[in-house]
């Protein structure tokens, strides 16, 4: 292979201005698609998981990436329940309503509302997806997040 020729392990490449730090992305909402979604099996309770990779698709942070698995199948059925709402929520805003596997997933949009996970005795400050919504048109403004919504049948009224 061509890199091989030449190399040098103690060379240390310039990498420019584009030079920035991935770590996590201030809480707050996200255009993301959806690069990669597999099926695995957790380590600690030997169940059925789904995993999914994010690419932030736009403004300042656009590029990074954002990580989510639904345990789907834990044994603790509250635990459980929760998962398939969020999987399920996830399936509304990406609009794959009726999944047949987890390769209907890359390529699909939405929103997602991100919080700060906060550092812990053995990993540093992490994101977590709290939520998924449908994607914003890309036209139009992205709507305050408790927005009060507007009346039917009164255009202009909104609740204080």
């Amino acid at each position: 292979m061509k890199i091989f020729s030449g190399f040098d392990i103690n060379h240390v490449a310039d990498e420019g201005e584009s030079k920035r730090d991935f770590g996590p992305v201030p809480a707050g909402f996200y255009r993301v698609i959806c690069e990669r979604a597999e099926e695995t099996i957790t380590k600690s309770s030997q169940t059925e998981a789904c995993k999914f990779a994010w690419r932030i698709a736009d403004g300042e942070f656009s590029g990074q990436w954002l990580w989510d698995q639904m345990n789907v199948d834990h044994p603790k059925e509250n635990y459980a329940a929760r998962e398939q709402n969020r999987f399920r929520e996830m399936c509304k805003a990406t609009n794959t309503i009726t999944p047949k596997t987890m390769d209907d997933f890359p390529g699909s949009e939405c929103v997602v509302e991100v919080k700060i996970r906060p550092a812990n005795d053995n990993y540093g400050e992490s994101n977590e997806i709290k939520r998924y919504l449908p994607p914003i048109p890309k036209d139009s403004e992205q709507p305050a997040p408790n927005a009060a919504p507007k009346r039917a049948g009164n255009a202009g009224w909104q609740a204080p």
